[in-house]
């Protein structure tokens, strides 16, 4: 994500504040942390999923079929490009 570990921390205490995620420790590594959808998360997620995909689909409305099929292959090789450089 590109993010500092503080920025992580962070935007994990206002999430569990929310009450959207709940923390859970490892049982074999104290320095490991488990984060947990709740249920309200789990219902917020999939509406904020639902909304950003219907504004993907209306972004790309006015493109045509085979514009959409080169995005999609283009962006996998600058997928498979950035994966071997450990980005």
């Amino acid at each position: 994500m590109m993010v500092t570990n503080g920025a992580i921390t962070s935007l994990v205490d206002r999430l569990v504040d929310e009450g959207f995620v709940m923390r859970e420790a490892h049982p074999e590594d104290r320095r490991t942390t488990i984060l947990r959808l709740t249920d309200s998360g789990r219902e917020r997620f999939h509406t904020m999923a639902a909304e950003h995909e219907q504004w993907v689909v209306g972004l790309l409305s006015g493109v045509d079929k085979q514009t959409k099929q080169d995005l999609v292959k283009n962006l996998a090789v600058l997928k498979h490009h950035l994966d071997g450089l450990g980005a």
